[in-house]
């Protein structure tokens, strides 16, 4: 009787907490769900940079494996993965890179940086001008292509500390 009387309560109970939440309506719930994984994917980037500045290299992959799956759902259903989908990638993958030559793993981080391999370092600043489109921005990666493409190495020093 007593278990009766339990799965009733909490049916009750249970019916009522479905009562107030169906009083938003579906656009406005959607809405909210839509907000509130932007912020989370904008929060995952700025959590890798963080953890890259303590030098935490499990938080930051972490951070940019969990980063590559929120962009993947998004590239398709934002059109343009929204405006933080560049810097999730170029973050992700920069950060990757980093913590591999933090840990001694040379192999992995060339393979993360692609060293010494022109056209994908050429392709890859090709698609950061999608995202970093102010003049400022371009004026340096377009540079670093001629520069590349020369058969020079870019001088990166005014954008590293």
């Amino acid at each position: 009787m007593k278990k009766i009387l339990a799965i009733f309560l909490i049916a009750v109970a249970t019916n009522a907490k479905v009562k107030t939440i169906n009083t938003e309506s579906f656009e406005e719930i959607q809405k909210s769900y839509l907000s509130q994984r932007e912020s989370y994917f904008t929060s995952l980037t700025s959590l890798t940079i963080k953890s890259l500045d303590k030098k935490d290299c499990d938080s930051a992959k972490k951070y940019s494996l969990e980063s590559f799956k929120i962009a993947e759902i998004v590239k398709d259903e934002w059109k343009t993965g929204g405006w933080n989908y560049g810097n999730a990638i170029f973050i992700g993958n920069m950060a990757l890179g980093y913590c591999s030559l933090l840990e001694n793993d040379l192999e992995q981080a060339i393979a993360y940086l692609k060293k010494g391999e022109k056209q994908p370092v050429i392709n890859f600043l090709n698609q950061c001008l999608k995202f970093w489109k102010s003049d400022y921005s371009s004026k340096y990666v377009k540079s670093w292509i001629k520069s590349i493409e020369a058969g020079q190495n870019p001088d990166f020093s005014q954008h590293i500390e």
